[in-house]
């Protein structure tokens, strides 16, 4: 899978959008820590204008991939917990990677 540029090897369930020394994404890691989530990836907005354009200051967000869901910062266990056991959306076929899906 290609995001931002970047080459993603395996395909996770779930994405974590951040920035670099961003407390709130620190606090973020630290309740998804508290969370039996299935494995994710980090990607990092910086360097990444289309990211950078779409997350701007929203950081950190957690994203489902099969539906481009969106868990935004600020949330807690239970929040987390609610959006893992969410039914997925419907997702038009033309749906990307990075930008937004249509409800």
């Amino acid at each position: 899978m290609l995001l931002a540029g970047r080459k993603i090897e395996r395909m996770t369930e779930y994405v974590l959008f951040q920035r670099d020394e961003c407390h709130l994404c620190d606090l973020a890691m630290r309740v998804l820590a508290a969370v039996p989530l299935p494995e994710f990836d980090s990607v990092w907005i910086e360097g990444h204008q289309s990211l950078e354009q779409r997350f701007g200051d929203r950081v950190p967000v957690l994203q489902r991939v099969a539906d481009q869901a969106e868990l935004v910062w600020p949330f807690d266990v239970d929040a987390v917990r609610r959006f893992l056991d969410a039914p997925l959306r419907t997702v038009s076929a033309s749906a990307t990677v990075g930008a937004p899906a249509s409800s």
